[in-house]
C-alpha cells in the first residue's frame, strides 16, 4: 500500500500557526505570479429509467473566486439515446436546482450521451448506460434485539435476487421513514442504518491495514456489488432504532396554573403511523464508482488520515468535470406495529 505523506489537518494547522508567529516580523506583500486554471464545464446528473432526462450544467471555479451560483444558463445541451439525437434540452430555471430538461424518456438498457457546448469553454460530454434489470426484493423480515446501549432495536433482513449471472452489477440500499403524528401531517426522512454484520455492505470498504493505522471508510451511501452472490439470492442484514406508533414520551413544560414557573410532565405528540420504505437501486458503474469515491473522500479527504491513499472523486466527463450516472429501483415497505406490542 502506498503511503500518503500529507499530515492530518490539526498537525498542519499547528505547524502553520507556529511558522506564522516566527515570520510575522518579516511579512511583506507580493504579487501573485501563478496562473489560475481555466474553467471547465461540469455536467452532473443521474438518469432514472422511465423518467425524462435532466442534468445540471455548471462551470468549475477556483479558490480565488467567491462562492456563488456558477450555473451555465445559455449552453447548448444535446441528448443522444442509443446514438440518436433527441430534441434540444431546455433550461428550467424554476427547478429546485436549475437544470436542463428533455422531453425524451430513458428506458432500461438505453445508452445515454450528453454533449455540452458553450462559448469560452472546451466542449464536454459524458455517457452512461441505464441498468437493464432491477433486483426484486423477495421479502423483508425483522428480528428484535437489544443493542449495546440497551435500546430496543430491530434487524431488517432484506432478501433480494441478483437477476443476471456472469455480469458485474452494482446496487444501493436506501431506507426512508414516513410517519404521521397528531397533526396528521406526513414527515419523511432518510434513515442511517448500521451494517456491521453484512458482508456485501462491508465489502470494498475494509482498509488494507485493518484498524492498525487508520479507521475503515464508512459506506455512507449503502452501496455494494454482487461479487459474493452473482446470479443468486442474498439477504442484506441491517439494523437501526425504529420509531413505533404511540406516545413518543413526555416533555416538561411550565404549569400555567402554578407560581414560580413550576414544570409539569406533558405527553408529547402521538405518532399515528410509521412506515419504512426500503429502496433497492441498481446503479450504473459510473454512479457506483462516483458514490464510492465520495465515501472514501469524506473518510480520507482533505482532512486526511495518516498513511491513507489519496481519495480522488470519480468522473466520466470528457473535456470537463462531473458525473453522469443512471439507475432503476425496486421498493418494498414495512408497517411498524404499535410500540407496546
Amino acid at each position: 500500500m502506498k503511503t500518503n505523506p500529507v499530515l492530518p489537518s490539526r498537525v498542519r494547522m499547528a505547524i502553520a500557526g507556529a511558522a506564522a508567529l516566527l515570520w510575522t516580523a518579516c511579512e511583506r506583500e507580493v504579487d501573485f505570479g501563478g496562473q489560475l486554471p481555466d474553467s471547465k464545464i461540469a455536467i452532473t446528473g443521474f438518469v432514472e429509467a422511465g423518467q425524462p432526462v435532466a442534468v445540471r450544467v455548471t462551470r468549475s471555479w477556483n479558490l480565488a473566486e467567491n462562492a456563488g451560483d456558477y450555473t451555465l444558463r445559455d449552453a447548448a445541451v444535446s441528448l443522444y439515446l442509443n446514438g440518436a439525437l433527441q430534441p434540444p434540452m431546455q433550461f428550467d430555471a424554476d427547478a429546485p436546482l436549475p437544470q436542463y430538461r428533455s422531453t425524451s424518456v430513458a428506458r432500461a438498457g438505453d445508452r445515454v450521451r450528453i454533449a455540452v457546448r458553450r462559448d469560452g469553454y472546451p466542449e464536454a460530454s459524458a455517457e452512461t448506460v441505464v441498468p437493464a434489470h432491477a433486483p426484486p426484493i423477495l421479502s423483508i423480515d425483522t428480528v428484535r434485539f437489544r443493542d449495546v446501549n440497551g435500546s430496543d432495536a430491530l434487524r431488517f433482513l432484506i432478501r433480494m435476487k441478483d437477476p443476471v449471472a456472469g455480469q458485474q452489477d452494482y446496487y444501493r440500499l436506501v431506507v426512508e421513514e414516513r410517519s404521521t403524528v397528531d397533526s396528521e401531517q406526513w414527515s419523511l426522512q432518510s434513515v442511517a442504518f448500521s451494517y456491521d454484520r453484512d458482508a456485501a455492505l462491508n465489502e470494498g470498504f475494509r482498509s488494507p491495514s485493518g484498524d492498525l493505522l487508520m479507521n475503515e471508510a464508512r459506506n455512507i451511501y449503502g452501496i455494494f456489488s454482487d461479487d459474493i452472490f452473482d446470479g443468486g439470492e442474498y439477504t442484506l442484514n441491517i439494523h437501526f432504532l425504529p420509531l413505533y406508533p404511540g406516545p413518543t414520551g413526555i416533555q416538561w413544560l411550565p404549569d400555567p396554573d402554578a407560581e414560580y414557573g413550576q414544570l409539569v410532565p406533558v405527553p408529547r405528540d402521538t405518532v399515528l403511523q410509521v412506515h419504512y420504505v426500503f429502496r433497492l437501486i441498481t446503479l450504473s458503474s459510473s454512479a457506483y464508482l462516483y458514490l464510492k469515491s465520495r465515501s472514501l473522500y469524506e473518510s480520507y479527504g482533505e482532512d486526511g488520515a495518516l498513511f491513507a491513499e489519496p481519495a480522488i472523486i470519480h468522473t466520466n466527463v470528457t473535456g470537463g468535470l462531473g458525473i453522469l450516472g443512471a439507475f432503476r429501483a425496486d421498493s418494498a415497505g414495512v408497517e411498524m406495529p404499535p410500540w407496546n406490542l
